[in-house]
């Protein structure tokens, strides 16, 4: 089990506000343009995205420059600035585990988006909340936040609604719903199929297999690890493929059939 919410939570977290330039040198050239760069709505969007870039690697750093978008959305008025600005000083202490504070900006960040109708910033924003919830081990509050921006979003096929559905899986996973489980599960895979991601398509297959792992349906367990596995070899990823052969072997050892395990 634990491989499989490693895999969801991993998933969840990169999903919200920008796309992230994780290159090095995109990060210094950045940094290089807002040095020299005298329009402030032009310093505001590279700060969001140094922000976001660094938030992991570098999360006080990433927490100044999201400061400073904050100051300069606030100075110009630019209300949707000032929300992704943070949103994603949120995104920061969540995983930094600091709830409290990622609640605070995430409810801050929600009320702006309510007031100007940003239906993206809504929803990716509850994503957020239901996250930070889930840590909390509020499952019940965060199922509330991950329906209510499905609701928002309704019948929109892209990573962070799909992202938002797997995060419910998980969640009645850990209830120890299985089979609520394994509905949204199948749900993420079909979205995630019909967007084309990779990286989506083997986490829902992962954990459509270890949910059937946890009702000991080992055959069908096998089936969704063993489409995981080609996958992961399609890419040659190397830890994804010692993941999925370490699933299979489970199953295989739950079968009594040592000799293949």
């Amino acid at each position: 089990m634990t491989i499989a919410l490693k895999k969801l939570v991993f998933l969840s977290f990169f999903l919200f506000c920008f796309s992230s330039y994780s290159q090095t040198t995109t990060t210094d050239s950045l940094e290089n343009l807002v040095k020299y760069s005298n329009n402030d709505t032009f310093k505001i969007r590279i700060f969001n995205l140094l922000c976001w870039n660094l938030k992991t690697t570098k999360p006080d750093k990433a927490f100044i420059y999201g400061q400073n978008a904050l100051k300069l959305g606030i100075k110009h008025g630019s209300v949707n600035s000032v929300a992704n600005s943070l949103k994603n000083i949120g995104v920061i202490f969540l995983l930094q585990g600091n709830y409290s504070k990622s609640l605070k900006y995430s409810y801050y960040a929600l009320s702006i988006y309510e007031k100007t109708k940003n239906k993206e910033g809504i929803a990716k924003t509850l994503n957020n909340i239901g996250l930070i919830f889930f840590y909390m081990k509020n499952y019940d509050e965060s199922l509330k936040y991950y329906f209510q921006s499905l609701t928002i979003r309704q019948n929109v096929n892209d990573e962070s609604n799909a992202a938002a559905i797997l995060n419910i899986g998980l969640i009645y996973f850990t209830k120890g719903d299985i089979k609520k489980s394994i509905s949204y599960n199948i749900w993420a895979l079909q979205v995630f199929r019909k967007i084309k991601s990779d990286q989506g398509i083997f986490n829902a297959l992962n954990n459509i297999g270890m949910a059937y792992l946890n009702t000991n349906e080992n055959q069908k367990a096998r089936k969704y690890f063993q489409e995981a596995l080609e996958i992961r070899k399609d890419i040659d990823d190397k830890k994804g493929i010692a993941m999925s052969l370490i699933n299979i072997g489970e199953t295989y050892k739950n079968l009594n059939k040592f000799d293949i395990a």
